[in-house]
């Protein structure tokens, strides 16, 4: 397969873009409002399994009033006692609801919505940065991020 030096600079162009929006996304709610990142997804579930929860996922963040980003990220997966890495869709999702008042109540509406969605969908984690509310975290770890 030969690519040109064109294609080159669009993947480029493109991966730059995208790191440069993550970035400011982080700066914007990784040391203030705080965020969480989950997924639904599975290595070992089929796939219409994983759209099915993805798009569950989805609507349950969004009636709790919160918004997402969609990423895609990775992990490894206890798979019968093997360790398997997998690729997943996740959403990263900042500390801001429609529906509550955006204050260190929020960040635990946020935290126990997470780990309700995590059991729901068999989760090992999902990551969750507390921002300034970092003293909320059920063990403070001192710092505004935990996972």
């Amino acid at each position: 397969m030969n690519i040109t030096l064109k294609e080159i600079k669009e993947i480029i162009k493109k991966e730059l873009i995208i790191e440069i929006r993550l970035k400011r996304w982080l700066d914007t709610h990784f040391s203030t409002t705080g965020f969480a990142s989950i997924t639904s997804d599975r290595g070992d579930a089929e796939k219409e399994e994983n759209d099915k929860n993805f798009n569950e996922l989805m609507k349950l963040i969004r009636g709790a009033g919160y918004g997402f980003v969609k990423t895609e990220g990775g992990w490894e997966e206890d798979q019968g006692g093997k360790g398997v890495h997998v690729t997943e869709r996740s959403l990263m999702i900042p500390n801001q609801s429609s529906k509550l008042e955006n204050n260190e109540e929020t960040v635990l509406g946020l935290f126990d919505l997470c780990k309700t969605a995590s059991d729901m969908y068999n989760q090992d984690a999902f990551l969750f940065g507390w921002g300034k509310h970092h003293t909320q975290s059920p063990d403070d770890p001192g710092e505004p991020f935990a996972a």
